[in-house]
């Protein structure tokens, strides 16, 4: 297995791998990528170029252009995706290739090595980017022999593995250089290293490879890639091939997987609903249903806000919270449509309340200010504490797991000395805060004033913007 960063060539490492398995013994590849149309543009724009470069598999393979199924001699390669229980059986194996383990659908991949029990081969090859500590091709990473490309200063004659920023010297010319003495490490240098396990006696192999080791990435460029990139996590993963989940992650993976109730899909319809909706260039939406552990029936992305009426009507929801900004207009015309119902949120850092509702029936404004940090740690220990149930992991479902694990909880110390904790992105975190908003709107759900707010409101002269979407409830 191997735990990789982005432009290292391990895609074309692993297509060659199962291209000579075949071509030199009579056997089963099932090469499998995230999705679908993953499969098909991988087959098309990777595979496909490769086996027409070489005469030798030109003569060996009859249907070249065939995306999903390559027929080497009497071997087989399929090219399958991991998001469908459906690919994943009927066909028996000798060798699995997993391109983007931490994409995938983890229960798939279980099933997908159930395909190798007749084989006497039973390989299986990871190549992943890391997502998070302990997760996906860092678990197997963890519990390999963990070999590590380790160069040789020429000067001082000490070997190291190049980490990121000890070994680079930033100044007027930025450069690789040896973590004991300083001395440059030139291009050749990094290109005579050998690989060296740090965890001997493991049964599995495993590799880490991060861009610092290839030659034709300079620190220049490193460097840069840090300076430029927005996200921390994506810098640890694709640059450094490093899991990175922040210093203090309240949400862990496991954590959200223990919410998992396998018995029951997202539903299509729903009654008395509650609904979180977070905005930037899409919508992100999270809509919950009410109980003793509140059980999340949708989850999904939407384009535009003219596709937010029909969850309100498909899941009756009883009360809504939207982030107001950046499309604060967009957000406002919402609300009209659905009185004491949608609520514009404005986080808040100063506010002491945790949450602060204010109706203004004259202005037709329906505001609520969260303090963030509380209500994101509110939302944290609604997981933690097993208060909310997941569906079973589809792939939106696994997107929103990612996004609640991007929340990181930071200790900032004020001027006068004080310290507070305020949460950092390490990544995409949409979904964290519509299932936060989520649970704002929830938190009204014990209110009895909500529904003569909401009768109330509805009695009142509309504006032209309201739609058909009232219902009494």
């Amino acid at each position: 297995m191997v735990q990789k960063s982005a432009q290292t060539g391990l895609t074309t490492f692993g297509i060659n791998r199962a291209l000579w398995f075949g071509d030199t013994h009579q056997v089963a590849v099932i090469y499998t990528f995230p999705t679908a149309g993953d499969v098909s543009e991988f087959s098309k724009a990777r595979v496909t170029p490769i086996i027409r470069a070489s005469p030798h598999l030109m003569g060996r393979i009859a249907d070249v252009d065939s995306v999903e199924l390559k027929q080497i001699g009497q071997s087989f390669i399929y090219f399958r995706g991991t998001w469908s229980e459906r690919q994943a059986i009927s066909i028996p194996a000798d060798m699995l290739v997993h391109d983007e383990t931490d994409r995938s659908k983890p229960e798939v991949l279980s099933m997908y090595r159930e395909r190798l029990s007749h084989s006497k081969y039973k390989y299986i090859v990871n190549l992943s980017n890391p997502s998070i500590p302990g997760y996906g091709v860092n678990a197997l990473y963890l519990r390999s022999d963990m070999k590590k490309w380790f160069v040789q200063c020429p000067k001082c004659g000490k070997e190291q593995v190049l980490k990121y920023p000890d070994s680079i010297r930033i100044g007027e010319r930025t450069y690789y250089q040896c973590v004991f003495c300083g001395a440059e490490l030139s291009d050749g240098v990094r290109k005579q290293g050998k690989w060296k396990p740090t965890n001997k006696g493991a049964r599995i192999s495993g590799y880490h490879i991060s861009q610092l080791m290839a030659p034709w990435i300079s620190a220049e460029e490193i460097v840069e890639k840090k300076e430029n990139e927005r996200w921390l996590q994506t810098f640890y993963n694709f640059v450094l091939g490093l899991p990175y989940a922040g210093e203090n992650v309240p949400i862990k993976r496991t954590d959200l997987l223990e919410c998992v109730q396998n018995k029951y899909d997202l539903e299509q319809y729903g009654r008395g609903t509650y609904m979180g909706v977070d905005q930037g260039d899409e919508l992100h939406v999270v809509i919950f249903q009410r109980g003793e552990a509140n059980r999340i029936v949708w989850c999904g992305v939407l384009d535009s806000f003219d596709e937010l009426p029909n969850l309100m009507d498909n899941y009756q929801v009883v009360s809504c919270v939207i982030d107001a900004m950046p499309n604060k207009h967009s957000a406002r015309r919402f609300a009209y449509q659905y009185p004491g119902r949608v609520w514009l949120c404005y986080y808040s850092d100063t506010q002491k309340e945790p949450v602060k509702w204010t109706e203004d029936d004259e202005k037709k404004e329906w505001r609520v200010v969260a303090q963030r940090t509380e209500s994101l740690d509110a939302w944290g220990e609604s997981v933690t504490s097993h208060s909310v149930i997941l569906p079973k992991v589809t792939q939106i479902i696994d997107v929103f797991i990612r996004h609640s694990c991007n929340l990181a909880r930071d200790r900032v110390e004020k001027p006068d000395g004080t310290i507070i904790w305020k949460y950092l992105a390490v990544g995409p975190d949409h979904f964290a805060h519509a299932a936060n908003y989520g649970m704002i709107a929830l938190s009204r759900a014990p209110v009895g004033s909500l529904a003569e707010t909401s009768k109330r409101s509805r009695k009142k002269d509309r504006p032209m913007t309201a739609g058909l979407m009232d219902k009494e409830f």
